[in-house]
């Protein structure tokens, strides 16, 4: 194994144990996400310089140290300028700084000049820093170091990862399902991320997801855990639920404003201890035993939507009550003919359920609202559109508008310009620009009605 490789191990496992350390049981059981800052960098060559920042993963106000190694592979001696300009994020104590460095309070740089013996000759300096705050957006931030500033080469950079260890609170909906009923696993989760989530459900299932639904077979009392994870830490809450073999019965309409003629398919969300029969009743005259049946209203009204559930353990029923709706009734009020250069009002005319109007003018403008006041600025005839939506849908209105075209009237503006002199005779005033004259007048174009 190169010397490179052993240290990327070393620091990967280093970083691991620490990491493993800082969050115990509860990390290992979450698995911490790996951050992308790896807190390395090599730049190689016959000068090498290795950087590694330790610890790579850090909280804001730890301590965290900046490592450079230089070594010499070549047979002569050298004395190379690493430059080190100090980030904003971090906090270096200036009081004693280690031999052969200097610090420069103008730029904020430190410069470290060590002498390198050949043949692999080395030389390590390390800088202790106090990590600044976090930023929850961005997380992973960068030291540069340059290696003979004066030759213009570019930095090597290592980067880091802080952040706020995580929160968690743990939300289970319902608090007590039926056996074979979803139930809604929520974290409300705070700190910086990435985050992960790890659940336990009490009945030797391991969840790697986010907020999942899951379905208990069985009826008892389960103990959820939930473990919330980022690169710095973990945290665990736990809570307990218990299942019953009762029925609970629980639909919802997949659509809940559904128009009349409109397949309307119900999402059943019962539970209980099995075998179960569905007895539907939709408030129409029509019933169904399917466990999730499709119904058709065909008028418009108020429905009450009825399910009983039947199994070993009991009966439960549950209702929904059900508005199918229409789209709105809309009438377009435009006049018929209009002239260029006039404004004409436009309004639509509906029922109390119209929530948005929408205009296209035929001259591509668009508008809102139910009333509009248009200027048509050519003629031709243009065709008036609105789109009226309620709750339950749209209802598209037109009609045609004849545009007459406007008439050009004269408005008389001067013009003025300057017209060079012609030269003068010898001895004469010099030549210069004559004053401004009117030379002219411009036609302007006006709209209104033809004349007769």
């Amino acid at each position: 194994m190169s010397r490179v490789a052993k240290r990327l191990f070393i620091l990967a496992l280093g970083a691991y144990l620490a990491l493993a350390a800082r969050g115990g049981p509860e990390a290992m059981a979450a698995q911490l996400p790996a951050p992308t800052a790896t807190g390395y960098a090599v730049r190689s060559g016959p000068l090498q310089l290795e950087m590694v920042l330790s610890p790579p993963v850090v909280a804001p106000g730890e301590a965290m140290d900046l490592i450079l190694t230089a070594t010499n592979e070549t047979t002569g001696g050298l004395t190379p300028e690493v430059a080190i300009p100090i980030p904003d994020h971090l906090d270096l104590s200036t009081g004693i700084l280690p031999a052969s460095t200097t610090y420069n309070f103008t730029t904020g740089t430190v410069s470290w000049q060590p002498f390198l013996n050949g043949q692999g000759a080395q030389e390590r300096l390390s800088l202790r820093f106090r990590v600044g705050p976090a930023e929850i957006d961005q997380p992973v931030r960068t030291v540069s170091v340059y290696l003979d500033p004066a030759k213009g080469q570019p930095p090597l950079t290592a980067s880091y990862w802080v952040g706020l260890p995580p929160t968690a609170t743990l939300i289970v909906n319902p608090q007590t399902p039926a056996v074979g009923q979803p139930v809604q696993l929520l974290a409300q989760t705070g700190g910086t991320g990435p985050l992960t989530q790890v659940w336990e459900t009490g009945d030797h299932r391991r969840l790697e997801a986010v907020d999942p639904v899951i379905v208990y077979p069985l009826p008892g009392t389960y103990e959820i855990t939930l473990h919330v994870a980022n690169p710095l830490a973990a945290t665990t809450v736990r809570t307990s639920i218990t299942v019953s073999g009762q029925p609970d019965a629980a639909f919802m309409p997949d659509d809940p404003t559904p128009t009349a003629g409109q397949p309307v398919r119900f999402v059943n969300q019962s539970g209980g201890q099995p075998p179960l029969q569905y007895a539907w009743s939709f408030g129409d005259g029509a019933t169904s035993g399917d466990r999730e049946p499709t119904h058709v209203f065909a008028a418009a009204g108020d429905y009450h939507v009825r399910l009983s559930v039947q199994g070993p353990a009991g009966q439960d029923t549950f209702t929904w009550p059900l508005t199918v709706g229409a789209p709105p009734q809309a009438q377009l009020i435009l006049p018929a003919t209009a002239i260029a250069g006039e404004a004409i009002v436009a309004q639509l005319v509906g029922d109390a359920s119209i929530r948005q109007v929408r205009w296209d003018l035929g001259d591509g403008t668009a508008a809102t609202g139910p009333v509009v006041r248009h200027l048509f600025l050519t003629g031709g005839d243009h065709y008036v559109r609105a789109w009226v939506e309620n709750d339950y849908g749209v209802t598209e209105v037109g009609r045609w508008i004849a545009v007459e075209a406007g008439v050009t009237r004269s408005v008389y503006l001067p013009l003025l310009a300057t017209v060079p002199l012609p030269q003068p005779e010898a001895g004469g005033a010099p030549a210069g620009p004559r004053p401004a004259q009117e030379l002219g007048n411009v036609t302007a174009i006006s709209t209104g009605r033809p004349e007769e």
